[in-house]
């Protein structure tokens, strides 16, 4: 007898779980509805209404089983789609508090994804469909952030690149060899040049030039320095060699 009374339990516990997830999904409008919210339902109410006509202890444990699985899964739908709640709000902040930036090709791809997804209705899609919206268009927020603080940088990107091509980096004395010398000083002095005649247009490029510009002002800052560091490490290699050589 008591092992009857602690699998009805078993079934009325997973029953209130489910009735309480359903109440939670109701008071929602249609947020999370879908067909995750009918087989858990529809599951409960079968169980509900057939369940207690069962003997066998497997019966109620199975039963218990898969209505807590339904409940479980229903809770994974709705942190799904929070998610896409999530994502539009933070795309709803971003634009209005990145406003000033709206000359930007990020910040008008932002704003038509919002107004692309403003209406989605989570209720059609998967939940690998409505995790990848949010993916969209938390990326769209992140290349709006990336933009604007690569922008707002350029200045201070141009300044210290300028230095380093104004410096006098010398290699070697005897041969003598300065950084100038070197093919990566052209290459960094002519995306210096470009970037500095479109600094005072940089929020009307198209994302794609801009990063271009800004990403491989960095990289070939990048490269001159290590090209320097090679051709002394190199030329010192070599020169060792010739020592060695002579002392043989």
């Amino acid at each position: 007898e008591n092992l009857s009374a602690n699998y009805v339990s078993m079934i009325n516990v997973a029953l209130q779980k489910a009735e309480a997830k359903k109440a939670v999904v109701d008071g929602a409008d249609r947020k999370y509805k879908g067909e995750t919210y009918t087989a858990m339902t529809t599951l409960a109410a079968n169980v509900k209404a057939n369940i207690f006509n069962e003997t066998a202890p497997s019966k109620y444990e199975a039963a218990a089983a898969s209505v807590d699985d339904a409940v479980k899964a229903m809770q994974a739908r709705m942190d799904t789609v929070d998610l896409y709640y999530t994502a539009m709000d933070t795309v709803t902040k971003a634009l209005a508090a990145k406003a000033s930036y709206s000359a930007m090709e990020a910040y008008s791809k932002l704003n038509a994804l919002k107004s692309q997804y403003n209406e989605y209705n989570c209720e059609r899609y998967t939940s690998a469909q409505v995790s990848e919206t949010a993916e969209i268009l938390n990326a769209a927020v992140a290349n709006l952030n990336d933009r604007i603080a690569k922008t707002d940088g350029f200045a201070a990107l141009l300044e210290s690149t300028k230095k380093t091509l104004d410096s006098t980096y010398v290699l070697f004395s005897e041969p003598k060899l300065e950084g100038k010398d070197l093919v990566e000083y052209d290459t960094l002095k002519q995306t210096y040049e470009a970037a500095e005649a479109k600094k005072a247009i940089l929020n009307t490029l198209s994302d794609d030039e801009f990063f271009a510009l800004y990403d491989g002002m960095v990289n070939l800052n990048t490269a001159y320095l290590f090209g320097m560091d090679a051709v002394v490490a190199r030329t010192r290699q070599i020169r060792e060699l010739y020592a060695l050589a002579d002392s043989l």
